[in-house]
């Protein structure tokens, strides 16, 4: 699985000290969450989705043992940043294939 080499790159470029917060909008499929568990970022500002009939968001929080904010879907995700955006976030939006792509789709770019 190659996620934990994201997870290890954000951490990386997170401690170089040019960004304040580490923000995450995160959903997983299934039991992908196995192999993540132990690669998730710690210092990280969680936003938890979810995405058509997987894991709803609350599982995905309860099984990654993350704290954060649970949103309905990743409209809900995306709307929820904006609000608490800050100047210098790095922001990390994926997962599920879905998520991304849904996240694209709000954002315009795709």
């Amino acid at each position: 699985m190659g996620m934990h080499l994201n997870f290890e790159q954000l951490e990386h470029i997170y401690q170089t000290g040019q960004y304040s917060r580490l923000v995450l909008i995160f959903g997983i499929m299934g039991n992908d969450y196995v192999g993540i568990k132990k690669f998730l970022p710690r210092n990280a500002y969680y936003i938890i989705t979810e995405s058509r009939g997987y894991l709803s968001s609350r599982e995905i929080a309860e099984v990654l043992n993350v704290n954060g904010y649970i949103a309905t879907n990743v409209s809900d995700a995306i709307q929820h940043y904006k609000t608490i955006q800050q100047e210098k976030d790095l922001v990390y939006i994926g997962g599920s294939p879905l998520i991304v792509k849904e996240a694209l789709i709000m954002l315009h770019m795709v």
